[in-house]
């Protein structure tokens, strides 16, 4: 047996089919669909396919993508044209199937429904059911078409009686309290996706916690139990051999097993990591493919002999296998794949060198650079946890022992490039922007045309505007002098900059710039009087509103995002590659001045909450620089340090619910966002709600009145600090200030007085040293004295003596 592993897809939900041709489809989180040629194929061909991607399958030279955007959708391979949207849900799409003869698809949804498709009619309607209590977790047709059978969330297993009509199925076996029940995928312990036998469908495979049940057609009788005693967590999936005499199963730690049917005896079992298993796929030889909840793709070849007749396993290899990485258990051998670049055949040739005898010698294995796309090439990974790693000698009769060493962790797959307030490119319908100013809204109308509809907040300001997207562009921002938009390179035409100048007091208000032939944009922005471009070439173009070219700079690497404000410009990149799912992005500050940019802050680490991306970036209505990551985290520069002003995760009721964010007040202490029910986009139409929350600074203790306090008491601080920056621009701030003073004194005085209450009187004098006025210095000497603390009194008289002089105190006994 042999086996491998690699990097597929970012981490979450993946899934695995098989094209017609023997080729191998993988979708993820990432929200991209790739072509593999074989597991060894280390440059798979992909295409972009919706923000998240939790199932497909392949149907022809089509795929069929189930999304987290409520969608089944349609691509055509290889090159993923969209096709069209097949059913619509109101949650994601957890699971489907396609039936034997093509003509109709089942789906299944976190909205506890499912869907019955006809692919043989364009105009027929979907059939739905309430399917289960809970969100259904997977969908499996009878290869005869008579039956098709679902899992849910609460527990359940359903086995549906399919008319000829297909309108209107019944239950024909219902097994409740089948694994443990859960409220979201998210949450469950197992998928428990079910597979039918592929002769005829006559028996039916249903994970049972730690066995599998075969169950015979149109009776449903148990038939066999299968089951293993190293299996200690719940089976998640189950699939049969292409022969149907063999079945795999794949559990929620990562354990894959595979059974003999027809004697119920284990064949073979191994670990991948922890992860739990979400797809399995078995093709002839008999080899399997596995994905898992973590995004990574193994391979499992070389299992059986099935030219024998005891079917036991095979202990030679006759055959170079399809992974260039395989791991041999039998000889205790892990290839680094370096054997081949130095030619080295294993035969002991005294002028050849030997790199594995080197590497065996001092002790390193394996522990080669692998890029960020290279998930596991020639390195022993953690699935292959040996106490000892043997490494043959040269001459292959000997072996040298190492103790293991630690390998380098995979590195993250850098984020791609968007626009603040903007939803994915490959939706129909989506948000070019959406800011304080306005929207833009791209679509497609009813004869596939492309437009572009704009609207101002305040009407007053500027009309509506509708364009013709003839050069399909996918970027846009605006202010209420100009809108700007951008499109990447084309077939017949080069990635252009196109700006609508309102300030222009002659009767050319529009203009147009290409970019050079190896250039192409990657994102914009606007500010009072200039307009930036971010290319590939890690460069930024400056513009005046008129199309004036101010100049050119290089940055220290490729754009994530970037936002304009007035004259100051935050700018976000890559500077390097992550690793442990952690995304390296820095940032840099300017203000334009002069016609050119001048750096305020430059090449500073970005703080991301770990194994998040980068969500929103921005300034606050006063014009300081923020931002939002993929944890619902909301961050303000302060100074030079980042203050987390805003855990949006609290404001949230579904694990897969996300708030995409608008802009944020410092003076009103709010955040402008719109909720996403199970996803992480709004969609354009009806038009999302606004929903405004209130910051709160995550500090400790938030569910006693201390930390509430001292929440208000902090927050209070940054509102006066802002309010007097304001001042000094000429802004009335005048009633924000007066509310803060008297919400700070008052938390103050509140906590003053748990903390008297509590005996903790060096922290009650702190508390009254930041007191705004000495008034009320004297109302906590006043508490002091009728609670007999002599010796807070003696040093609240000391701090009201520093704050205005000497205090009288009054009351005296």
């Amino acid at each position: 047996m042999k086996k491998d592993n690699r990097f597929g897809h970012s981490e979450g939900t993946t899934d695995i089919a098989l094209t017609e041709d023997g080729k191998l489809l993988t979708c993820g989180s990432d929200g991209d669909i790739r072509i593999w040629n074989g597991f060894s194929d280390d440059d798979p061909a992909s295409f972009s396919a919706s923000d998240s991607c939790l199932c497909l399958l392949c149907f022809g030279e089509n795929v069929f993508v189930g999304t987290e955007n409520h969608t089944v959708e349609a691509y055509e391979l290889p090159h993923g044209k969209k096709l069209g949207v097949k059913a619509k849900f109101s949650a994601a799409v957890n699971h489907m199937d396609v039936s034997k003869d093509r003509t109709f698809l089942v789906a299944g949804s976190g909205d506890s429904t499912i869907q019955i498709v006809k692919l043989d009619s364009s105009t027929s309607q979907p059939i739905k059911l309430e399917a289960h209590s809970a969100p259904v977790l997977s969908v499996a047709i009878d290869p005869i078409q008579k039956y098709f059978a679902s899992s849910g969330c609460d527990g359940n297993v359903n086995v549906w009686l399919l008319n000829s009509d297909l309108k209107l199925p019944t239950i024909a076996k219902s097994w409740e309290n089948a694994f443990p029940k859960s409220t979201d995928i998210a949450l469950t312990p197992t998928f428990c996706r079910m597979h039918w036998s592929p002769d005829g469908g006559d028996i039916l495979a249903i994970p049972e916690m730690t066995k599998v049940g075969l169950y015979t057609r149109d009776n449903w009788t148990r038939k066999q139990v299968l089951q293993c005693k190293d299996i200690t967590k719940l089976i998640s999936v189950v699939r049969f051999s292409i022969c149907g005499k063999y079945i795999a199963g794949g559990c929620s730690n990562g354990l894959i097993v595979m059974w003999n049917t027809g004697t119920s005896e284990l064949i073979m079992k191994h670990t991948f990591a922890s992860n739990a298993i979400t797809g399995l796929l078995s093709t002839s030889g008999p080899e399997i493919y596995a994905v898992d909840a973590k995004g990574r793709f193994h391979w499992i070849g070389e299992i059986l002999n099935l030219n024998s007749e005891n079917n036991k396993l095979s202990t030679a290899s006759t055959s170079k296998p399809n992974s260039p990485h395989e791991v041999e258990n039998d000889d205790g051998m892990f290839d680094d794949g370096m054997d081949d670049i130095f030619g080295d055949t294993g035969e002991d040739d005294e002028n050849e060198i030997s790199i594995l005898k080197i590497k065996a010698e001092v002790g390193f294995i394996n522990d080669e650079y692998v890029g960020v796309d290279r998930a596991t090439q020639g390195k022993k990974t953690s699935d292959e946890d040996d106490d000892v790693v043997s490494v043959a000698s040269a001459d292959g009769s000997n072996s040298v022992h190492s103790t293991r060493v630690s390998t380098l962790n995979l590195f993250t797959k850098a984020q791609e490039p968007f626009q603040p307030t903007s939803t994915p490119t490959q939706l129909e319908h989506r948000f070019m922007v959406w800011n304080n100013v306005g929207t833009i809204r791209s679509y497609s109308t009813e004869d596939d045309d492309a437009a572009i509809d704009v609207e101002f907040h305040d009407p007053s300001h500027h009309q509506a505007v509708h364009l013709r997207n003839q050069f399909d562009y996918s970027m846009g921002t605006l202010s209420l002098d100009a809108i700007v938009f951008a499109c990447e390179k084309g077939k017949d035409y080069p990635s252009k900059l196109f700006c609508l100048n309102y300030v222009s007091w002659d009767v050319s208000k529009e203009w147009a710039i290409d970019m050079p032939q190896e250039e192409e944009i990657l994102a914009i922005g606007i500010g009072a009087s200039w307009i930036v471009a971010a290319t590939n070439l890690n460069r930024l173009r400056l513009y005046s509103l008129s199309g004036l070219q101010y100049f050119v700079y290089d940055t220290p690497g490729q754009v994530v995002s970037l936002s304009g404000y007035n004259n100051l410009l935050f700018f976000t990149y890559h500077s390097g590659v992550g690793a442990n799912g952690n995304q390296s992005i820095f940032y840099s500050i300017f203000i334009v001045k002069s016609y050119a940019l001048s750096p305020l802050i430059m090449h500073s680490p970005l703080p991301l909450t770990p194994e998040s991306t980068l969500a929103w970036v921005g300034f606050t209505e006063e014009g300081t620089p923020a931002f939002s990551d993929s944890s619902n985290t909301l961050r303000i520069l302060n100074g030079r340090l980042w203050t987390p002003i805003c855990n949006m995760k609290e404001f949230l009721s579904g694990p897969n619910d996300h708030f995409w964010v608008l802009g944020l007040s410092q003076l009103a202490q709010n955040v402008r966002a719109v909720k996403c029910k199970g996803a992480k986009y709004p969609p354009t139409l009806p038009r999302p709600t606004q929903m405004i929350l209130d910051a709160k600074i995550p500090l400790c203790e938030l569910d006693n009145e201390k930390g509430q306090q001292e929440d208000i008491m902090l927050r209070s601080f940054m509102t006066k600090a802002i309010a007097k920056k304001m001042d000094s621009k000429g802004f009335d701030t005048e009633e924000y200030k007066r509310s803060a003073k008297a919400a700070l004194a008052s938390s103050l005085i509140q906590l003053f007085y748990l903390s008297v209450a509590g005996n903790r009187d060096y922290r009650s004098s702190e508390y009254i040293s930041l007191m705004p006025s000495s008034a009320a210095v004297q109302v906590a000497i006043k508490h002091a004295h009728t609670h007999h603390k002599r010796a807070l009194v003696q040093h609240l008289t000391t701090i009201g003596q520093k704050k205005n002089g000497i205090c009288r105190i009054g009351g005296r006994r």
